[in-house]
């Protein structure tokens, strides 16, 4: 069986290497979607190698309902799990970004245009007329220097710091009080949940998958491009007198619902359905070949 994440080019690739021999399973994650999956160049090509596979799976509802409207199946949704081990609190490090007195905002990304870095920045100088904080941005990507450009025009640079080549975001991230996802769009938005791993509230736009994962208890959602509601959401979080609180359900929520070993046995039932299916298939297709006296 081969499994492929990402729809482009892989799902075709995969067709063209297993020649009909070998059951194909595949993950559909976002843009593989909503950007390059409504490229004319690629679509068609990938739709007859997604309708071929023994099974395709997305990581939201979302995204599953636009994989249906652009490649014509039906994926089964199974959401991305999240170590952590890996990503947990880590107060220790606060110390290294943040003053004593300040709040510590965190984004994480590739820095793309759909991660809308540049309303993160304008956010958090909304934030900064009403409370001290910093603002970490961990990654880097296209969009990077046009976010520090932002940060220059509004008077905030000296309270943002850029960590483009951090090795281990989740020291970072585990070190925040809020974490802020201002994404266009997310076919399931990873490093928010990798946040509330790390006992750190989400602030993020509901959009895509995201709402399928941030809950009220956990952190808030507000509608895409409203940077009022965004900061004003971010400043009630932080003065909220259950933020410790918030902090723990992010933690235990995340490890109830989206553990690594509930996933894998998610996957592992749709690679058992399409071992068998792949079985039923050769067994029907030899019984069809010996009615007609293809094979002895």
């Amino acid at each position: 069986l081969i499994h492929t994440h990402y729809a482009n080019p892989h799902a075709v690739a995969a067709e063209l290497a297993a020649e009909g021999r070998i059951p194909l399973v595949h993950t559909l994650h976002g843009t593989d979607v909503t950007l390059l999956g409504i490229d004319p160049a690629y679509q068609t090509l990938t739709s007859k190698a997604l309708q071929k596979a023994a099974a395709v799976t997305s990581v939201s509802h979302n995204l599953a309902q636009q994989a249906l409207c652009i490649f014509g199946v039906h994926p089964q949704v199974i959401y991305n799990a999240v170590d952590a081990e890996r990503f947990k609190p880590n107060p220790e490090a606060r110390r290294f970004y943040a003053a004593q007195n300040e709040y510590l905002l965190v984004h994480a990304s590739n820095f793309r245009a759909v991660k809308r870095v540049g309303d993160i920045v304008h956010v958090f100088a909304k934030i900064r007329q009403k409370i001290r904080a910093r603002l970490v941005l961990v990654g880097t990507g296209p969009e990077r220097a046009e976010a520090l450009s932002i940060a220059h025009s509004l008077g905030v640079d000296d309270s943002v710091t850029s960590l483009a080549t951090a090795k281990n975001p989740e020291e970072v991230i585990g070190a925040a009080d809020v974490f802020l996802l201002a994404s266009e769009y997310e076919g399931f938005g990873q490093s928010g949940l990798e946040a509330l791993a790390c006992g750190v509230p989400v602030v993020a736009t509901k959009v895509g998958g995201i709402p399928e994962w941030l809950t009220p208890e956990v952190g808030r959602l507000v509608e895409f491009g409203d940077l009022e509601a965004f900061a004003q959401a971010v400043v009630e979080l932080l003065s909220s007198a259950n933020l410790a609180q918030l902090r723990l359900a992010a933690r235990s929520y995340a490890q109830a619902h989206f553990n690594p070993e509930l996933i894998t046995l998610q996957y592992e039932q749709v690679y058992r359905l399409a071992l068998q299916n792949k079985t039923l298939e050769a067994k029907s297709v030899q019984a069809q070949n010996m009615r007609e006296g293809t094979i002895p």
